[in-house]
């Protein structure tokens, strides 16, 4: 199993500065991650980054993490038919979505499979917890514009605040599910080394995203008489 990235040139001998070097700048040897294409770009991404990310974003980190990741699975298969953006989008489609949805975590089972891996949960039940979360959602946003008088006093009701909080965590549970049948492929691949790291702009975007998210139940500033 890899343990991280190439440390030495396989060819010479010459140490590697940073993970990030894909060539050594001795002899212009590849390093043992950088000489397959399709984890040029890879890295697994620690589960408390995304799981953050995803329940402070309201939703916007999932979706992209489903574009990166449908990509990541692209590069992995080689299959040139995936498309990463427009699958991101379609699982915004009524109904159509829900099969996008499901395809998205059967394509990570399938693929964790390969190396005796497996997501924590069935592609069918992450799929119905999804289904269930947006049937929630039709009747909260329902409730919520049934009576628009918060508009005016600026409080969030507090069946959105409590949306808010369950979808919050419905949305890291799908990330992270995935996230980790990922990165553990990553790390059982034969020859290979994929470094787990978070980026600075995601711990940044969470203290960013944590700020709106506390925004929603901070009371509303009373106006002067």
């Amino acid at each position: 199993m890899a343990t991280g990235p190439a440390r030495f040139c396989p060819q010479c001998g010459t140490p590697r500065e940073d993970a990030a070097i894909r060539f050594c700048r001795s002899c212009g040897a590849a390093f043992a991650d950088a000489a397959r294409p399709e984890l040029a770009e890879a890295r697994r991404r620690p589960l408390l980054v995304v799981g953050l990310l995803s329940f402070l974003s309201s939703g916007l980190y999932p979706w992209i993490w489903t574009w990166m990741s449908w990509r990541e699975l692209k590069r992995l298969t080689g299959d040139a038919g995936m498309r990463p953006f427009w699958h991101s989008l379609a699982i915004f489609v009524p109904v159509y979505g829900y099969f996008r949805f499901h395809a998205h975590y059967r394509v990570l089972d399938e693929r964790a499979r390969t190396t005796g891996g497996r997501l924590d949960y069935s592609p069918l039940i992450v799929t119905a917890v999804y289904v269930a979360l947006t049937v929630v959602g039709y009747a909260v946003t329902g409730a919520a514009l049934s009576d628009l008088d918060w508009i005016t006093t600026g409080a969030t009701p507090p069946v959105l605040q409590l949306f808010s909080v369950v979808s919050g965590l419905a949305y890291a549970f799908f990330v992270v599910v995935g996230q980790r049948a990922l990165s553990q492929h990553y790390a059982t691949i034969p020859d290979a080394s994929v470094p787990e790291r978070a980026r600075t702009a995601e711990w940044v975007f969470v203290v960013i995203f944590a700020l709106f998210f506390a925004a929603q139940f901070a009371s509303p500033p009373e106006l002067a008489p």
